[in-house]
C-alpha cells in the first residue's frame, strides 16, 4: 500500500540559482503575472541587468506561498471565467482508476480529496473560446495576462 507524503517531506520551494520569482501587475486588481528574474554575469567588467522571462514553475517557487497539497493550487482564472456569465457548473462524474489506464483499483495512485470544484461548461448557445472572444472584439483577462507574459 502506498503511503501518503506530507508537504514538509517534499522540497517544493526551490528555485534556480541566480534567479528569483517576481510578479508583474496586470490591469485587473489582483492579476499578477509570474516572471523569473535571472541575474547575468558581467561582461568585461561591465555589469549586465537581470533578464526577465516567464515563470512556469507555479506557486511553489514563491517564498510567500503556503503549500497545502490537499487543497490543490490556486485557480486565478476561475473568477475571470465566472464574471463573463457564459458558463455554468454541472455535476461531474467520479474519477475512476480506468481513467488513468489502471485496471486494478489497488494499484491506482490515490487522488486528491474532493475539493469544492465543479466542472464548467458553456451555457446553451454560448461559445467560450478565446478565439470566439477575439473575433468579437472582446479582450479577456486571459488575453491581458498572456500579453504581459509574452511582453
Amino acid at each position: 500500500m502506498k503511503q501518503s507524503v506530507s508537504a514538509e517531506q517534499i522540497e517544493l520551494k526551490s528555485s534556480l540559482p541566480g534567479s528569483k520569482k517576481v510578479y508583474v501587475d496586470g490591469p485587473r486588481a489582483g492579476m499578477k503575472v509570474p516572471m523569473r528574474e535571472i541575474e547575468q554575469s558581467e561582461t568585461n567588467g561591465i555589469p549586465n541587468p537581470p533578464v526577465r522571462v516567464y515563470d512556469t514553475s507555479g506557486p511553489y517557487t514563491d517564498p510567500a506561498y503556503k503549500v497545502e497539497l490537499e487543497k490543490g493550487i490556486p485557480t486565478p482564472r476561475h473568477s475571470w471565467i465566472m464574471e463573463r456569465g457564459d458558463v455554468e457548473a454541472y455535476e461531474g462524474r467520479e474519477v475512476k482508476p480506468e481513467d488513468d489506464g489502471v485496471k486494478v483499483a489497488s494499484k491506482h495512485t490515490p487522488v486528491f480529496p474532493q475539493m469544492d470544484r465543479q466542472p464548467l461548461r458553456a451555457k446553451q448557445g454560448a461559445n467560450v473560446t478565446q478565439m470566439h472572444y477575439a473575433r468579437n472584439g472582446i479582450i479577456t483577462s486571459e488575453m491581458e495576462y498572456v500579453a504581459i507574459r509574452e511582453g
